[in-house]
């Protein structure tokens, strides 16, 4: 007996079912073979096999950081994979390295952790760690990313912050006899000492009660989402009424630094950048991107320009001088790490002015087709382009479309018709000049019938009809026993003269 594998080739996999039982979704199957004489009795027929989407490890974990550490612990927090590999995730590996080892050691179970954040303990003071994290799902676990930099794990110290409400920074009034309660947000590590002084005489009256109270952070909340909170104190005799926040609180952070920036243009008093979308939001939308610049040997940043487009000129730069640039992205939250151009910025002139590279200036197009006429062209500063048919601006419609971007300038004309037929006009127009080009469009389709037929004269000496009829063609001659060849094209009025030659029965006609 013969032993064979078969593989079924499909863009979906395969695997068994623990149930037995028939399902719309579970496939039998069996063999048979086959020889010269026919095919034979089919095999047994095998499990059910269940038919489902091919699935991958997933793809790296994204934006790994810090959000605190001590001298024996570090608490690290990420984002989901882009890419889950076509199955839930199903847990996370976070694995740490001393910066003076080469060995990855796994700091969470086996089965991994599903939540995005993981806190390592019991590390050692004042050394230095690496850590990477990745996913895994039911295919396995997925590419790690790396945290970047090292960590170092000692007590972190936060000099004392103080945080005042927009209320307590006017004027604070209270009726005669009523109670006064400032609560005033503080922060600081170690936890720092509070002391309250009156201006003056410096030191409170007896009635006045200082209380201290800790802050409480909440884990595993979804980013983006709006919640509610309330606080409820407890004492001896039970729980008292709670205190709510007024309004839902969004969990979000400021986000990641804007991508790749790029310079474009630059002139003797001006420079136009450009840069790509934060990889992560902060789970809040971009409200804005702010541009700063810093001249060569100054200290200061200045704000040159803030809006939600992906890129920014700016203007009022003095020629010969050297700046550098950069740029943050802001949400509710708050702004984003800057983002630094890699080098400055020498502003001189660059600019030329626009020159427009044509291969041809005719454009023909079959009517019911669509047209599209692309005019590439160079000039710095960018230029602007206006359009002109048969000497007026041109409309656009929903069937033609005008576009135009830094290198070139576009039209589409979609279903092209006989009124598209004329001369196009485009004129390119900077701060150092100005060109322009014409374009010839010409809508081939069948011509319609002769109109207006009728005949003029009959000669006998010439056996010939002269006939007239509105549509241009051309003229023939013709003698008995010789080839037609064409007249020169006689107008009278607008019409065209044709003579055609009456051979017997017949007429030669083009």
């Amino acid at each position: 007996m013969r032993e064979f594998n078969f593989t079924v080739t499909s863009p979906l996999h395969l695997r068994p079912c623990q149930s037995q039982k028939p399902r719309a979704d579970l496939t039998p199957f069996r063999v048979l073979a086959e020889n010269a004489a026919g095919l034979g009795a089919p095999s047994e027929p095998s499990e059910y096999i269940k038919v489902c989407e091919a699935t991958y490890p997933p793809g790296p974990p994204i934006n790994p950081k810090v959000t605190d550490y001590s001298s024996s612990t570090v608490s690290l927090t990420w984002s989901k994979p882009i890419y889950d590999g076509g199955a839930d995730i199903s847990g996370y590996v976070v694995e740490m390295k001393d910066a003076r080892d080469n060995e990855w050691i796994t700091c969470t179970p086996s089965a991994g952790v599903e939540d995005t954040h993981y806190t390592v303990k019991r590390l050692r003071e004042n050394a230095e760690y690496s850590f990477r994290i990745c996913a895994m799902n039911a295919a396995g676990v997925g590419e790690h990313v790396d945290l970047p930099g090292c960590v170092v794990a000692a007590e972190k110290v936060e000099a004392p912050e103080i945080e005042l409400d927009a209320a307590l920074r006017k004027i604070v009034s209270v009726r005669v006899c009523s109670t006064l309660r400032l609560f005033v947000t503080i922060r600081g590590r170690p936890e720092p000492e509070v002391k309250w002084s009156k201006e003056g005489n410096g030191a409170l009256s007896e009635r006045a009660q200082i209380e201290v109270t800790s802050s409480y952070t909440i884990d595993n909340l979804q980013e983006g989402c709006f919640y509610y909170f309330r606080v409820l104190a407890v004492n001896e005799f039970g729980t008292g009424l709670p205190a709510e926040t007024t309004e839902a609180v969004k969990v979000c952070e400021v986000p990641l630094p804007p991508g790749k920036i790029t310079l474009s243009d630059v002139t003797c008093s001006s420079a136009r950048l450009s840069w790509e979308k934060p990889d992560h939001d902060g789970g809040s939308k971009i409200l804005s991107y702010i541009v700063e610049m810093q001249a060569k040997g100054d200290d200061t940043w200045t704000k040159c320009s803030e809006s939600k487009a992906l890129d920014a000129t700016i203007n009022g730069l003095k020629k010969g001088k050297e700046y550098f640039f950069r740029v943050c992205a802001a949400n509710e939250k708050g702004r984003s790490e800057p983002k630094c151009l890699p080098a400055s910025v020498v502003v001189k002139d660059t600019s030329t002015d626009p020159r427009i590279s044509l291969l041809s200036n005719t454009f023909s197009v079959k009517a019911g087709n669509d047209l599209k006429i692309d005019v590439p062209f160079k000039g710095l500063p960018s230029p602007t382009a206006a359009w002109k048919k048969d000497g007026n601006a041109l409309k656009e419609t929903s069937r033609v479309n005008v576009s135009t971007s830094d290198t070139s300038s576009q039209i589409i004309i979609k279903d092209a018709t006989r009124i598209d037929v004329g001369v196009y006009e485009v004129t390119l127009t900077n701060s150092v000049g100005t060109t322009s080009a014409q374009i010839f469009v010409n809508v081939f389709e069948r011509p319609g019938p002769p109109t207006d037929l009728s005949v003029d004269d009959v000669k006998n000496s010439s056996t010939c009809l002269i006939f007239y009829w509105m549509k241009r063609c051309m003229c023939y001659k013709y003698s008995e026993g010789h080839i037609p060849c064409i007249l020169p094209e006689i107008y009278i009025y607008g019409c065209t003269l044709i003579l055609i030659i009456l051979d017997g029965l017949k007429i030669l006609q083009k």
